[in-house]
């Protein structure tokens, strides 16, 4: 499911993003960030979504990087 409030991708900069889900063989639930444009994929495993939601948004460009996409910086407006 997209979440509006993940930043864009660390490795191609694009929105398409989404938090998944992994089960460890114990029948435990982990999240981590996912990028479908790229295939990039977060390489935390997290207890809560909210946890994999914050990990991805600390690894994710900042508005200060430069767009590959553009001159200016990316759009980080949630």
């Amino acid at each position: 499911m997209p979440h509006t409030n993940l930043k864009p991708c660390p490795e191609c900069g694009a929105y398409d993003t989404h938090i998944a889900e992994w089960y460890a063989d114990s029948g435990e639930v982990n999240y981590y960030g996912v990028c479908d444009a790229c295939d990039f994929r977060d390489d935390a495993h997290c207890s809560t979504e909210w946890d994999a939601i914050d990990h991805w948004n600390h690894r994710a460009h900042s508005a200060s990087d430069k767009n590959p996409y553009g001159d200016g910086p990316y759009n980080t407006e949630e």
